[in-house]
């Protein structure tokens, strides 16, 4: 995950819940303390492979004005 051009987090991309990724919590410190205003991911499913807890982070994000850039795009059942 890149939160800046100069700073990357890396986590595992296990199907866990983003919470319990140490990478994924050191971004959402970055936006929620206003250090970064999003992230960019490769896919989707770096951020959640259920749709339930992907539109719980997007909302996150929304209410910390951020953006997560996804750089390929996924058309997934649910998504959409």
């Amino acid at each position: 995950m890149q939160v800046r051009a100069e700073q990357c987090f890396t986590g595992d991309q296990a199907p866990t819940a983003p919470a319990a990724r140490p990478g994924w919590h050191r971004v959402r410190q970055q936006i929620r303390f206003w250090y970064a205003d999003g992230v960019m991911v490769v896919t989707a499913s770096i951020i959640s492979r259920r749709v339930d807890e992907y539109r719980q982070k997007i909302d996150w994000f929304g209410h910390y004005s951020g953006f997560i850039a996804v750089v390929i795009p996924e058309i997934q059942r649910g998504l959409t």
